[in-house]
């Protein structure tokens, strides 16, 4: 279940709630977001089992399907991080990491 989420005068509005096939995992918290072109893309964020995480994956609306992408190099799993894309690339910085370190 993936949590869509906005702010408004500093309140979290919860905006929907999806199920979307292929994307099966304990749940995750603190992750980003960003799309590139037709494409979604959520990576990072911390499970339900307090594990910090390195992954990414790729969400095509057209054919409704999850695909995980290479992730992030070890070490730099984190949580609570930025992530925001430009023309045809998505960048991921800042945020936690398994220390509770800023990054």
């Amino acid at each position: 279940m993936i949590e869509v989420l906005g702010f408004k005068d500093d309140n979290i509005l919860v905006f929907s709630d999806i199920k979307k096939s292929g994307f099966e995992e304990l749940g995750r918290a603190a992750a980003v977001a960003f799309s590139i072109g037709n494409k979604g893309y959520i990576a990072t964020g911390i499970d339900s089992n307090s594990n910090r995480l390195n992954d990414i994956w790729e969400y095509d609306p057209a054919s409704d399907t999850w695909t995980e992408k290479e992730p992030m190099p070890p070490g730099l799993e984190r949580y609570g991080a930025i992530g925001f894309a430009t023309q045809s690339k998505g960048y991921v910085g800042m945020g936690l990491d398994n220390n509770y370190d800023p990054l």
